[in-house]
């Protein structure tokens, strides 16, 4: 198992396996969503650098929404949808 998978826990057991991998993802991202949040009160409004952090800033709201999704449907396939 790689360290990151060890880290996080990940191995075999389904919905918790999904969940740990999530939760592992969604930290690095809050902690990137959230400088971003706080780099954009700095810039220049309608700069290119305001426009890079928005691209980051939406991919990073895209992932959260594809990161939720797999742990739904990982929660309905295995019979735990709350």
């Amino acid at each position: 198992m790689s360290e990151t998978a060890a880290k996080t826990n990940i191995g075999t057991n389904g919905v918790g396996d999904v969940a740990a991998l999530v939760h592992a993802l969604n930290n690095p991202l809050f902690a990137i969503l959230g400088h971003v949040e706080f780099a954009l009160r700095d810039v220049e409004p309608g700069s290119a650098t305001e426009e890079r952090m928005r691209i980051i800033q939406r991919t990073g709201l895209e992932i959260k929404d594809i990161l939720r999704g797999l742990l739904e449907s990982s929660r309905e396939s295995h019979g735990k949808a709350s």
